[in-house]
């Protein structure tokens, strides 16, 4: 299970379903506890780990990328991991910052420009649709963020 900006008290995600291990700073990751895991990469902004499922190796990617901060190397770091790992299957869930109708967000920034830029290079596809439920739903609004 990937959440980005949940809510923290004393630096421990509340309200985490029971049966879960995880990875938390910053960024939670929570895997179901028979998952066995290796981390690769655990930092302010980015948890990188790999796991075996039916005998084939999965990278799980967990990004958040402030709007206040330049995204580029999180870009960076994330491209290099890919590149090391590339035979591996990889799912990347990210809260980016960016918007981009690719993904449902009308607007178009100048993360969105960059993102995708990173996802056709590295031959990914992007999962979220039109129809997609919102990613961002409060009193202040619902959006695909």
């Amino acid at each position: 299970m990937f959440l980005t900006e949940p809510y923290a008290y004393k630096g421990h995600v509340t309200n985490v379903p029971t049966g879960l291990n995880g990875v938390y700073l910053g960024l939670p990751f929570f895997l179901k506890k028979e998952v066995n895991f290796i981390p690769i990469l655990i930092s302010r902004d980015i948890i990188v780990v790999n796991t075996v499922f039916n005998d084939e190796n999965y990278l799980l990617i967990c990004v958040y990328c402030s709007p206040s901060e330049e995204l580029e190397e999180n870009l960076t770091i994330i491209e290099r991991i890919l590149e090391k790992f590339r035979y591996y299957k990889t799912i990347i869930n990210g809260d980016f910052n960016a918007k981009s109708p690719t993904w449902g967000q009308g607007n178009l920034d100048g993360r969105g420009r960059k993102l995708p830029e990173l996802i056709y290079r590295m031959e990914m596809d992007i999962v979220n649709t039109m129809d997609s439920p919102p990613t961002f739903d409060s009193d202040r609004g619902k959006k695909m963020d």
